[in-house]
């Protein structure tokens, strides 16, 4: 599946978008899907999915890679269940960034699996971490997908 402007849509929290789009684009008969959420972070979403009666499955940023996720272990949480990935970037509360490199690395998973990515930003204006993000050479994960 190819990214275009087209598929992007905008909400103003994360929860907002996972309670409109989760069902969406989970079965009501297959309440056995699954939901990839990055941890540390916000509880309200992985909440959110399980009242739905999504499968929420954790996944660490790892703090000798930088608070990055190790994609091969991304890769082995993904099923054909997976319907969303959930990703907070900048991360709170470790503040980090998601890699260019792995940021291309979750766009080709999803893509060969076809399931949401939820790129939630942290309101990089009002953010304790804005000074880590260079908004002119930071990736986003729009235009990334969009590119890729």
């Amino acid at each position: 599946m190819k990214l275009s402007e087209a598929a992007l849509y905008s909400f103003v929290s994360a929860a907002l978008a996972v309670i409109v789009i989760l069902p969406a684009a989970t079965e009501a008969d297959a309440p056995d899907d699954e939901l990839i959420y990055m941890v540390p972070n916000y509880l309200q979403i992985r909440g959110i999915a399980r009242s739905f009666g999504v499968l929420v499955k954790e996944l660490p940023l790892q703090e000798e890679l930088g608070w990055q996720w190790d994609i091969d272990e991304l890769r082995s949480r993904i099923s054909k269940k997976t319907k969303m990935i959930a990703v907070c970037h900048p991360n709170n509360p470790t503040g980090s960034i998601v890699s260019v490199d792995n940021m291309r690395r979750i766009i080709d998973i999803a893509s060969e699996i076809d399931c949401w990515i939820l790129p939630y930003l942290i309101n990089i204006k009002d953010n304790r971490y804005h000074h880590k993000v260079d908004e002119k050479k930071s990736a986003n994960f729009v235009p990334t997908a969009i590119a890729t």
